[in-house]
């Protein structure tokens, strides 16, 4: 059997058994054992973060070459690692880990696997050496795994991307099924030692990060914000007979006031805004720098959808009115339903505002 990726192929069979996905034959070679990465993982070599898991940690020589294959939308892998020797001939290990596993009922039990896998390795019969296909147990971190080792009785040396020697097989590791298939071109291989032992050591690691430390007899428990993100957190804090916003455990500049409900996160998590007061004076302080004073400000602080735009309401003597990026907008007698401010896209924004008895809907396009 020349065309490897019918070796690779066998995987779908597995898929199709019992994770419930509509695997079907890669189309790119190898590297399409199993579908890459929703996003780039991140990290050292032998570490990987993926969504809603922690982060992957294999043991693997620094010596082999890594790449990361990246994923489109509806991939039920995490990622793709390609390790690879100097040169691409010398040997190849795929390893991808399916992420929706323990949403469906949990990981497979270890006769699942073993018969999964027995059923994949009969695919690949006709083009083997060894026609009868023993499956070896692994013990893992999660559980019990199984993998078996085929001969292509087909392999012609020097084709480009062909491989001799196919180890494949599944292994439990943090409540998801970890994939591997390992490639070469040498029986006695010492890669497929490493291979399985990086395999067979995987574990999910769960980072934690300090962000803040609170000081509650002095914060603010109303003014309490976590980005959307959820990876930070903002309050108003009093020193004295002084306010300030603590923005991830840093305090921002003292002032008499902080107007409490005012702090906001952007939608992207990276932007700060929130009200100050200053003698009898209101104003905004968007990532730390103030905006102009006003002699109150009203309704919503808001981030535009891409968070680059930011807008609130604000008064000076009787009149009310909008700013948007710092700029003020035209002036009415005042804001309706307590100037609540929408955008509708990133660069579009309406309100509703009151001259005498009329009320007006008033859209925005920011230029």
């Amino acid at each position: 059997m020349s065309d490897m990726k019918r070796w690779i192929a066998a995987i779908a069979v597995v898929m199709s058994l019992f994770l419930g996905a509509c695997a079907t034959s890669p189309s790119r070679g190898p590297t399409g054992a199993f579908p890459p990465a929703r996003e780039q993982a991140q990290g050292e070599k032998g570490r990987y973060s993926i969504p809603d898991f922690g982060t992957l940690q294999l043991s693997v020589p620094p010596s082999w070459k890594e790449e990361i294959k990246p994923e489109g939308p509806g991939s039920h892998f995490a990622f793709t690692v390609d390790f690879r020797g100097k040169a691409p001939e010398d040997f190849k290990v795929l390893i991808s880990i399916y992420v929706e596993a323990a949403t469906k009922g949990g990981v497979p039990d270890p006769q699942t696997v073993r018969s999964g896998l027995t059923e994949a390795s009969k695919t690949l019969r006709d083009s083997a050496v060894e026609k009868d296909i023993a499956m070896l147990e692994l013990t893992c971190t999660g559980g019990k795994g199984y993998y078996f080792s085929v001969t292509d009785a087909t392999y012609k040396p020097g084709k480009p991307g062909d491989y001799q020697y196919m180890t494949q097989g599944m292994c439990p590791v943090g409540g998801r099924l970890l994939f591997f298939t390992v490639l070469t071109n040498s029986k006695d291989s010492e890669v497929v030692d490493r291979a399985l032992h990086a395999v067979r050591t995987a574990e999910r690691v769960v980072f934690e990060k300090l962000i803040a430390q609170i000081d509650f007899s002095s914060w603010s428990e109303k003014s309490f914000r976590v980005s959307p993100d959820s990876r930070r957190v903002a309050y108003s804090a009093k020193m004295g007979n002084k306010w300030f916003v603590v923005v991830d455990g840093k305090e921002e500049k003292q002032y008499d006031d902080t107007a409490i409900g005012s702090l906001v996160f952007s939608p992207d998590s990276r932007r700060v805004a929130y009200g100050a007061i200053i003698g009898n004076k209101w104003l905004v302080v968007v990532d730390g720098k103030e905006e102009k004073q006003y002699d109150g400000l009203g309704g919503t602080l808001v981030f535009s959808p891409d968070s680059k735009r930011v807008a609130y309401g604000a008064t000076i003597g009787n009149k009310w009115f909008v700013v948007v990026d710092g700029k003020e907008e035209k002036q009415y007698d005042g804001l309706v339903k307590g100037g609540t401010i929408i955008f509708d896209s990133s660069d579009s924004l309406h309100y509703l505002a009151r001259k005498g008895s009329i009320i007006y809907l008033v859209e925005k396009r920011i230029k």
